[in-house]
């Protein structure tokens, strides 16, 4: 398992501990360069930002020990899971209490980000697909947002690439007849760290199960393993709940309403378009506000982004059949991460109550981006 993580974290390829790729030097200075403008990206005006409404947590950190702290965030939120929240005090706890430092986790785990799409990319395309995803998402408005927002989504984002590189490392070792223990127990703690972050983390196991039936080996035998292993994690997480399910507020006295067509398309392909993401308060920067006619321009930019990443989609399902059938279930995983989860949401909120936003399935933009990028 140790050397998984060690050729994970090294994102070139080694050899007896040595990177031998000509241009590694390079290529680990254009992703230093990456991390550091999407920190950059990511601090601007850090300071000026105060806390919000859905950031109560902040203003909670005067408990006097960690329990208090998690009761006051079960009273606030009963459907909240709380290992975000404990992270959180224990690092603002050890940094000392600020608006700035209670940003900066999700903010580092944003700048993660980066540097795991361009593996992520590398491994399932090509080095080109990666640099082309790791730098659209060090430049991603709704990535910037979550890594700036005091809220679970931002953790969960990297954990949920860690699962997909570990399950595609567990495709590509079962296509060439290895055994990837160590990526099957990453990929296995990354689902148990997604669940006890955010409930709706649940949706990536179907996808990954449903993607693993694509394995030469035994895919079928395996997904269903897949399935039963992770399903104890939702059961507790699920049991741990129950007791304060009932105090959740009714959808009519929520701020959420039933999702149209329209809707479900920005929240499948319009993360980043922040016109119409409209969870995301972010402003135009007054250089455009001072343009003529910007409302029209920005508008029909926004939406040509939106029709671009559903024609990528599109188009990736021909890559997608063509690499299933050789038994590689890369642009599989990716492509039923963008979409599946978000069109779960969409059906849920008909069956039981409306829950579709984005910040419900930060991951999945990254997702469709990395498969653009390989399109």
């Amino acid at each position: 398992m140790w050397r998984c993580f060690k050729r994970f974290f090294s994102p070139f390829p080694c050899k007896d501990g040595f990177c031998v790729a000509k241009g590694d030097a390079v290529r680990l200075a254009g992703l230093v360069l990456l991390m550091l403008l999407g920190l950059g990206l990511r601090m601007y005006r850090l300071g000026d930002q105060s806390a919000w409404c859905d950031e109560a947590q902040f203003f909670a950190l005067s408990a006097q020990d960690l329990r208090t702290f998690l009761d006051i965030i079960k009273f606030w939120g009963p459907d909240n899971v709380l290992l975000y929240y404990a992270v959180f005090y224990w690092w603002n706890h050890l940094l000392g209490i600020s608006l700035v430092t209670a940003r900066m986790l999700t903010i580092l785990a944003g700048v993660a980000c980066i540097p795991l799409v361009y593996v992520l990319g590398r491994r399932v395309f090509d080095a080109r697909a990666g640099w082309i995803a790791a730098m659209l998402t060090a430049l991603s408005p709704s990535q910037i947002w979550h890594s700036q927002s005091m809220r679970p989504y931002g953790l969960c984002v990297p954990l949920a690439l860690l699962g997909l590189y570990a399950l595609v490392r567990v495709g590509q070792a079962d296509a060439a007849g290895k055994g990837a223990w160590g990526w099957w127990v990453t990929a296995f703690i990354a689902n148990c760290l997604l669940m006890w972050t955010h409930v709706f983390m649940v949706l990536l196991i179907p996808v990954q199960a449903a993607c693993l039936l694509g394995m030469r080996q035994r895919g079928f035998l395996r997904a269903a393993c897949w399935g039963l292993t992770n399903a104890p994690v939702v059961g507790m997480v699920y049991l741990w709940m129950r007791p304060r399910m009932h105090t959740v507020p009714e959808a009519e006295f929520d701020h959420f309403y039933l999702p149209g067509v329209w809707e479900a398309f920005v929240d499948l392909f319009g993360d980043d378009v922040t016109p119409y993401s409209g969870e995301f308060p972010i402003t135009l920067p007054s250089w455009l506000e001072s343009m003529s006619h910007h409302e029209f321009w920005t508008a029909t930019l926004g939406i040509a982004q939106m029709f671009f990443l559903l024609a990528a989609a599109m188009l990736s399902l021909r890559l997608v059949r063509r690499r299933w059938a050789a038994g590689d279930i890369g642009p599989a995983l990716l492509l039923g991460t963008a979409l599946a989860p978000t069109l779960a949401l969409a059906a849920l909120s008909y069956a039981w109550r409306p829950c579709l936003e984005t910040r419900y399935t930060p991951y999945a933009s990254l997702a469709l981006l990395l498969i653009a990028s390989g399109v």
